[in-house]
């Protein structure tokens, strides 16, 4: 959180990905989510799990389908 903090004072941050050992996505974590969490929270309970993801190959109709209908917090 601390360092996250110093980032937030030169980058404007919304979201942060969670991966795991091998780099994979395993969850989104939004920046909102943390602030108000108790600080001994973990990340794992916080995050998003199973996030969605559109790969340049996700035909435009179908990407746009996806997202209107998830409704993750902007």
């Amino acid at each position: 959180t601390e360092r996250l903090r110093e980032i937030a004072t030169r980058e404007f941050l919304t979201y942060g990905f969670v991966v795991d050992a091998n780099k994979k996505l395993t969850g989104v974590l939004v920046m909102r989510d943390l602030l108000f969490a108790r600080p001994d929270t973990p990340i794992s309970q916080i995050m998003l799990r199973n996030p969605f993801v559109l790969t340049p190959e996700t035909p435009l109709m179908d990407a746009m389908r996806v997202v209107v209908t998830k409704h993750f917090p902007i």
